[in-house]
Formats: C-alpha cells, sequence, structure tokens
C-alpha cells in the first residue's frame, strides 16, 4: 500500500491517475502524521528541493529507514550513515522502484537503529545546540 501524504497544484490530476487503484491512497495534508509514520515500513521523499529536510527527519527519528532522491540535503543525511535507506536520482522513477526493491530484503531491524542513531547524534536538541554553539565560537574567534 503507498499512502501519500500532501497536496499541491496537481492533486486533481494524481486522484485521476490513481482513482482505480486499490493500493494508492492520495490522502492529502494531515494535522497528525506521526501515526501515518508509525504505521509505515518506509518513507519515500521524491523532492527536487529542500532546506532542511524535516519530514525526513522526523520519519528516521520513528525508526523508518528511507529511500530519498539525490539532491544535496538529502545526501548530507545519507551521507551519516548508508545503513539509513537507499539514495534514487531525482526525477527517476525506474531507479526508485529498483532501490526500493532493494530495500525489501534488507535488515529493517538495523535500518532502524541507525535512522534513530543518525538523528540523537546528528539531530537532538542537544547535538544542534551544541552544533550552534561550536559554530558561534569558531565566528567570535574569527572575528578577533
Amino acid at each position: 500500500m503507498l499512502v501519500v501524504l500532501s497536496d499541491g497544484a496537481l492533486e486533481q490530476d494524481c486522484r485521476k491517475e490513481i482513482q482505480n487503484q486499490r493500493n494508492i491512497k492520495l490522502v492529502g495534508r494531515v494535522p497528525d502524521v506521526l501515526r501515518y509514520l508509525q504505521a509505515s515500513d518506509f518513507f519515500i521523499s521524491t523532492s527536487l528541493a529542500e532546506g532542511l529536510p524535516n519530514a525526513v527527519l522526523e520519519a528516521m527519528a520513528c525508526g523508518l529507514p528511507v529511500l530519498l532522491s539525490d539532491i544535496p540535503p538529502h545526501r548530507e543525511i545519507f551521507e551519516l550513515d548508508r545503513n539509513i535507506g537507499k539514495i534514487f536520482p531525482a526525477g527517476s522513477t525506474t531507479r526508485l522502484t529498483q532501490r526500493l526493491e532493494e530495500l525489501l530484503p534488507l535488515n529493517h531491524e538495523s535500518m532502524r537503529i541507525s535512522c534513530l542513531d543518525v538523528c540523537n547524534k546528528y539531530f537532538s536538541a542537544k547535538s544542534m545546540a551544541q552544533q550552534y554553539m561550536g559554530l558561534y565560537e569558531k565566528m567570535m574567534c574569527a572575528q578577533d
């Protein structure tokens, strides 16, 4: 089952495309993403552009292995630990499908642990505060 939590300019076109597909559900924007993440096996982001990809980090914080488009912010997260999932060329549905098939037989528990570790080590409030403090101290020293 593919569940899509999104909306946008192409929503109606997407609904027409999937109207006869029983295994695809276009839910749209929801106020409580957590329950969908907790019911999922993977998180897929096909984004062509992102700042800080919070949705990816939220999914990883729930222990979801990720399948990410190959854009700089996704690559940055993926390079922290390649065991968090797979990455595919942005815009390539063929490679997305291949990478998803590669994910299926992998050790999901190991990937889940890697996702949680990356979130705790690099993106927790404590970790981020320490990183910002280090950056501020470096900037202040550079002014002296």
